[in-house]
């Protein structure tokens, strides 16, 4: 224990009431019945959780065998079904496990799913699913924010990104990805457009987030026009959802847009990504990233368990 710090915690097995469980009964009466329920999880990818640096950096109070994936990946199959979601988004999902083990799981709960990685190269990603019995996917489009033809695609944000150079970078580091699908209600036909997507979190990249935010909304709104124009009066037109790992706070820029629908050019976030570096490892990116972030996440777990141990 360091002067002044938290107490040393050390996890053991949890008991046998676990604290989804308790979530799932509190969920059960929210809602209506003819409604549909969406849940966004990040299932935290291998390599921040069960390598070196993180085992001992920010879950060394953890026994290791809560940080295996397929223990993990058990207890969130079990979370992820009580909810029962008619839409869900995750983040941070490995090929290999959703292969392995996710899908397999979705499966079990009734789920179709689409596995996009984040990179060409990439080994992890996003997954959106849906319940087969409540919808029919009938579009699927991929946004690649690094992708200069993304950038095109909405004249206004080129021109952002065409006048700062280090936004440009931001973007082309990160090969973050949305994923934005078309449902159609099995019930009554009406579209809902979804859309899925984890943002830059680099703590010195703001700006790139609502870069991020600006195209995958503009996609949003395209394929929602798309169905808007055959509706009729008295019909429902499409419903939008976005979902994600913002890695934003409320207040933030990309909180607004995604509120408000726009974003001032005055925005202090603009001018805080400047401090921004494009560092050329993925070795270099990592331990620049885990430096900034090391203390936060090791507090937040502290008190987080704190208060599970009551």
């Amino acid at each position: 224990r360091k002067a002044g710090g938290a107490p040393p915690l050390k996890v053991e097995a949890m008991p046998a009431v676990w604290p989804f469980e308790k979530r799932h009964q509190e969920a059960e009466g929210r809602g209506q019945p003819e409604g549909v329920r969406v849940c966004s999880y990040n299932l935290l990818v291998d390599q921040f959780c069960d390598t070196e640096w993180p085992r001992k950096n920010l879950y060394g109070h953890c026994d290791p065998r809560w940080l295996a994936i397929d223990y993990r990946m058990a207890l969130i199959g079990r979370e992820l079904d009580g909810y029962g979601a008619g839409v869900l988004c995750l983040q941070e999902v490995e090929g290999r496990v959703y292969e392995e083990l996710l899908q397999p799981l979705l499966e079990g709960m009734g789920m179709e799913s689409w596995y996009a990685p984040k990179g060409d190269k990439a080994t992890w990603g996003s997954c959106v699913c849906w319940s087969a019995g409540l919808f029919r996917c009938s579009g699927r489009t991929l946004v690649k924010y690094g992708d200069r033809e993304e950038w095109a695609r909405t004249p206004e944000l080129q021109r952002v990104v065409e006048r700062d150079p280090n936004l440009a970078e931001a973007l082309l580091q990160g090969q973050q990805i949305g994923q934005v699908v078309t449902l159609e209600h099995a019930g009554t036909g009406r579209v809902v457009v979804a859309a899925n997507t984890h943002l830059f979190g680099n703590p010195d990249a703001p700006h790139a987030r609502v870069a991020q935010m600006y195209m995958l909304l503009a996609r949003v709104e395209s394929v929602r026009d798309t169905f808007r124009a055959g509706v009729r009066d008295n019909e429902l037109g499409p419903a939008c959802i976005v979902c994600g790992d913002l890695n934003s706070c409320p207040g933030s820029g990309t909180d607004t847009l995604a509120v408000g629908g726009r974003i001032a050019a005055s925005h202090p976030e603009w001018s805080e990504g400047a401090s921004f570096r494009n560092l050329a490892s993925r070795s270099e990116r990592e331990a620049d990233f885990f430096s900034k972030l090391s203390q936060e996440e090791v507090a937040e777990t502290r008190r987080a368990f704190a208060h599970l141990a009551g």
